[in-house]
This record gives structure tokens, sequence and C-alpha cells, in this order.
């Protein structure tokens, strides 16, 4: 799914962003997301990002 077709689709917070997403633009939002953030995200985290919901409480548990 390209970035165009996921802007029209709603995007819940409780959606699997897996499903939302194809790999390359999931890496794209980690990408946003660590540098909007300031905060370092490692593969390792990328399990914590499955939903909207969990990405939320990631980037909480660090401030």
């Amino acid at each position: 799914m390209s970035y165009g077709e996921l802007r029209e689709q709603t995007l819940t917070s409780t959606n699997e962003l897996c499903t939302a997403l194809d790999f390359l633009d999931f890496l794209v939002f980690v990408e946003t997301l660590g540098n909007a953030s300031g905060i370092r995200i490692d593969e390792d985290d990328y399990d914590r990002l499955t939903t909207m919901d969990s990405a939320v409480d990631f980037l909480t548990a660090w401030s």
C-alpha cells in the first residue's frame, strides 16, 4: 500500500500499522517519529510501534 492509498484510509489508534503500511512506509514512519521526537528508535523497538496507541505509549515512556 502506498502513502497516497494510506491517506485515503482512516487510520485509528488501534489499527495495526504493519497491515496499514508496507515495510518501507513503516520505516519512513519510524524515522520521522524519531526525528520529530529526538528519540533514537532501534530495530529492537519496532514491535513496540505496532499501533498508533503503542507508538504514543513508547514515546511517553521516554518523557
